[in-house]
């Protein structure tokens, strides 16, 4: 999923809103086999102080995500800043 946050804050907002949709994702769901529970991994990437361009900030926010996954599932992790990485196409033209 992609969210384009335009606040002020986009750091505070984006936090806040995986906060809030991880919450709403743990709740409990009852369904006839019985009660379930799931959890998900957030990464966060802000454009365009992690990655120079989109398809870059969606990997960067993909990276992030498996840390996310890593560190625990239900949690969400923010990419810092300049978190570049290279161009495919750059690179394989050099």
């Amino acid at each position: 999923m992609l969210l384009n946050l335009t606040q002020a804050d986009p750091k505070g907002e984006a936090e806040l809103v995986a906060s809030r949709i991880l919450q709403a994702i743990a709740q409990p769901v009852a369904l006839p086999q019985g009660i379930v529970q799931i959890q998900a991994s957030i990464g966060i990437a802000l454009y365009p102080s992690c990655a120079a361009t989109i398809d870059q900030c969606l990997r960067v926010a993909d990276m992030a995500m498996y840390r996310a996954k890593q560190s625990g599932k239900g949690c969400y992790v923010t990419a810092p800043e300049a978190s570049i990485v290279p161009d495919e196409r750059a690179v394989a033209e050099a």
